[in-house]
């Protein structure tokens, strides 16, 4: 008997953190099912539009700073949150560009799952 895990977890509603996905590998009795690695057409659409949705919240940080500067109240709080920002500027742009980079991968797999998919519909 193998154990199918899925370390991630997008594709089940319940388990959209971390914490909710740990320890959720089952025993997989059925011969036809021995890969620990399940990829889906939801998994990677699920996955693409997370790093979407990631890559647009670290995008926009300076801008919720600046949007919330008037809720921080004092001077030295609002420069301070300030600061904290800006010094993550050059971390955010290179986490920024590693986000889409792996968005881009996930597309172009899910891109050539399809493509395969067609491919063996028409052979089969």
């Amino acid at each position: 008997m193998t154990v199918g895990c899925d370390p991630i977890g997008w594709h089940m509603p319940e388990a959209r953190n971390a914490a909710a996905v740990r320890g959720r590998c089952q025993p997989v009795s059925d011969a036809r099912d021995r890969s620990d690695l399940r990829v889906t057409d939801e998994l990677l659409a699920d996955a693409e539009r997370l790093l979407g949705r990631l890559h647009a919240e670290f995008g926009a940080i300076a801008a919720h700073r600046d949007e919330l500067r008037h809720v921080w109240g004092a001077d030295e709080v609002a420069g301070a949150m300030g600061a904290f920002v800006d010094n993550w500027s050059w971390n955010r742009e290179k986490l920024l560009g590693r986000i889409e980079s792996v968005g881009t991968l996930v597309g172009s797999a899910r891109e050539t799952f399809q493509a395969t998919d067609r491919r063996l519909a028409k052979a089969g």
